[in-house]
C-alpha cells in the first residue's frame, strides 16, 4: 500500500487512517476522521496558503533553530541580573555580562564583588551547593 500513489496515510502521529485519493481529485488536503488535515500534495500536516517546498524548508529551519536553542540551554547559564545567556568557555569563574555589565561567579551565580581568596578565589567557589537545586538558572 505504500507504494500506491492513490493512497495516502493520515499525517496525524499514531492515527492509522488512510484516504484513496483519485488521480482527477482537485482537492489539496483532506481532513481525516481524527480531525487532522493531511497535504495531498506532500503527505504532511495542512500547511495553505504556503506551498510543499516552503513549508519543507520552514521544517528545516525550525529544526536546525531547536538544535541551537538545545545548545544553549546545555552550555550557558542566564547572567542573575538581566537573564541574557552567557557562555564560560575558559578561564576563572569571574563573569562580565557584556549586556549589562553585571560582575558575578558562574559556579553560584552571586555577585563577584564577595568573592575572593575566602571564598576559593578566581578557580574555586565554596559558596556553591551542586546539591541545591536552584529553579533560576
Amino acid at each position: 500500500m505504500d507504494n500506491d500513489k492513490s493512497i495516502k496515510w493520515c499525517s496525524h502521529k499514531g492515527c492509522e487512517m488512510c484516504f484513496i485519493v483519485a488521480s482527477f481529485n482537485s482537492e489539496l488536503s483532506v481532513e481525516c476522521e481524527c480531525g487532522f488535515e493531511t497535504c495531498l500534495l506532500c503527505s504532511n500536516e495542512k500547511h495553505m496558503p504556503a506551498i510543499c517546498d516552503i513549508r519543507r524548508i520552514w521544517e528545516i529551519k525550525s529544526n536546525a533553530e531547536s538544535e541551537n536553542l538545545t545548545w544553549i540551554i546545555a552550555n550557558t547559564k542566564g547572567c542573575p541580573k538581566c537573564g541574557k545567556p552567557i557562555e564560560k568557555n575558559q578561564g576563572c569563574n569571574h563573569m562580565h555580562c557584556q549586556m549589562c555589565q553585571h560582575d558575578f561567579c558562574w559556579m553560584c551565580l552571586g555577585v563577584w564583588k564577595d568573592h575572593g581568596s575566602a571564598t576559593g578565589g578566581y578557580y574555586k567557589c565554596n559558596k556553591y551547593d551542586e546539591n541545591k537545586v536552584d529553579d533560576k538558572v
